[in-house]
């Protein structure tokens, strides 16, 4: 891992700065957990080492696990990290992990885990701002995600990297009352039995989610009869919601900085965005907004466009 862990990175003062509208959030389950495990063996050795730490309630949390185990020509090593904090319209930190073996033993065998996670359940009584801001970043044999899920509509945002990338993360948006997890998770193996197999894991993550304040992107999660397909789009995204005959609808679509790219009005239940701007230019790969008005009925939605 390049970057330094450390609780001056966490930005908590600035989370919970002066003058921040916060808004009723209740946090119904928490689990901030960083583990390694690794077996070694041989034709006649064997050994076991694992570490794990995790808390489950509000504040800041600042471990490290590791492992180091060797038997004769069998080695590994693993450390997992993480620093956080758990306030009550916020969740900040890092960490990470990584692993790696040496095996020169002909008949050994290595294989070493590390994982760095956090799950919080929360529960929004009203329609709530916020963003969430941060990197994930895997390596070798390894999964990385960060996600923010509404129990009864889905995912708001699935954020995944490539294999051997760092994916950059700022969205924002207004989320409905309801039930909702925040997650974060990299882990991975790192395995090697000579002469075939060798492998390597690593993952690296920052997350800053913060609920309150204001913005002018529209709700996310809350439709009822609103869709767009496919979802990710490349050259056009079809926009399909419930309109009477002969209403007026106005299709709007926002960037995540909530600026509004693009307008289209129509008296159909379907609508068509040629994934251009108003300018006519093809906008950036990236997730937006999409929102559709009629009168006082408002309905919101995201879609994805690849390029």
């Amino acid at each position: 891992m390049n970057r330094p862990l450390s609780l001056l990175a966490l930005g908590v003062a600035a989370m919970l700065a002066t003058g921040t509208a916060f808004a009723d959030v209740q946090w119904t389950q928490t689990s901030r957990t960083a583990g390694a495990f690794m077996t070694a063996s041989n034709a006649t050795e064997f050994a076991v080492q694992n570490d794990s730490q995790s808390i489950s309630t509000q504040g800041v949390f600042a471990l490290s696990a590791a492992v180091d185990t060797s038997v004769t020509g069998v080695a590994g090593n693993s450390t997992a990290t993480q620093t956080s904090a758990l306030e009550p319209n916020a969740i900040s930190g890092r960490g990470g992990f990584e692993a790696n073996t040496s095996v020169t033993d002909p008949e050994g065998f290595a294989d070493v885990f590390g994982q760095s996670f956090i799950n919080a359940y929360f529960t929004l009584t009203e329609p709530t701002p916020y963003s969430l801001s941060g990197y994930i970043t895997r390596g070798g044999i390894a999964s990385a995600a960060m996600y923010l899920h509404n129990a009864s509509t889905g995912f708001v945002h699935q954020l995944e990297p490539a294999a051997d990338q760092t994916l950059t993360i700022d969205v924002s948006g207004t989320l409905p009352a309801g039930n909702y997890l925040i997650s974060v998770n990299v882990s991975g193996f790192s395995q090697e039995a000579p002469p075939d197999l060798l492998t390597h894991a690593s993952g690296e993550w920052q997350m800053d989610f913060t609920v309150g304040g204001t913005t002018d992107a529209p709700v996310i999660g809350g439709d009822v009869s609103l869709h767009v397909f496919p979802n990710p789009a490349r050259d056009a995204a079809t926009v399909s919601f419930a309109n009477r005959a002969g209403e007026r609808a106005a299709v709007s679509v926002y960037d995540l900085a909530g600026r509004v790219v693009r307008t289209l009005e129509t008296t159909t239940a379907t609508t068509r965005w040629d994934t251009r701007d108003s300018a006519g230019r093809p906008v950036p790969a990236g997730v937006y907004f999409v929102r559709v008005a009629r009168g006082e009925n408002v309905e919101s939605s995201t879609v994805t466009v690849l390029r």
